[in-house]
């Protein structure tokens, strides 16, 4: 992500270290190297019309990119959720991706991928009302386990499930610090978003 004077102006495709200018791994000897990433300017933002920035609700956001993206072996797009959709239950594994802070306190340069677990929903909802935050249905949570969690720098990026395609089931929104032993994160839930997503596509 490109800012200016705080305005995002483009977005980075097909990057996992950003400390390189080619992402290489070596295999059995062999050096296997991914297409370079490339930069694509935003075209135009689209927040959510009713997020509250104070109590994180209708926390997602579209960019709408000035030019169509060509598919490669580095750059797919998630699939999104259809109505028949089956919701992660308490106990299911989702994965969670990003550049955001680890357990060592800074920002990682290598997209970290980690899976966790979502979380009772009823249980979370009483959680954070302790700390005087609706957890509503338009949101689900995940992880709960000691430094495994997504931080500062990764909201916005995917909670993603694996259902024979992986599919966008949340998107990261906040939590209570990062990785607290029984302190779950929050994702908006993005199935509930459909009709709006919908809404804002160009054909």
């Amino acid at each position: 992500v490109e800012k200016k004077e705080g305005n995002l102006v483009s977005v980075r495709l097909g990057e996992y270290d950003t400390t390189t200018d080619i992402d290489c791994i070596t295999l059995d000897g062999e050096q296997i190297c991914a297409d370079p990433p490339i930069d694509v300017p935003v075209e135009e933002k689209v927040a959510h019309p009713e997020y509250n920035e104070k109590s994180m609700q209708n926390d997602i956001a579209l960019l709408r990119l000035d030019r169509d993206i060509q598919r490669t072996d580095f750059i797919q797009p998630v699939c999104l959720p259809t109505t028949n959709f089956k919701s992660s239950l308490a106990g299911d594994v989702n994965f969670v991706t990003g550049f955001g802070r680890t357990l060592q306190g800074s920002r990682s340069a290598i997209k970290q991928k980690l899976g966790i677990k979502v979380y009772d929903q009823e249980r979370c909802r009483t959680k954070f009302a302790t700390k005087k935050a609706e957890i509503t249905p338009k949101q689900l949570c995940a992880g709960g386990d000691f430094a495994k969690d997504s931080c500062h720098g990764d909201s916005g990026g995917p909670l993603m499930k694996l259902q024979k395609v992986w599919t966008l089931e949340g998107v990261v929104s906040y939590g209570n610090r990062c990785g607290l032993e029984d302190w779950p994160g929050v994702y908006t839930r993005v199935q509930e978003y459909m009709n709006w997503i919908r809404d804002q596509v160009r054909h």
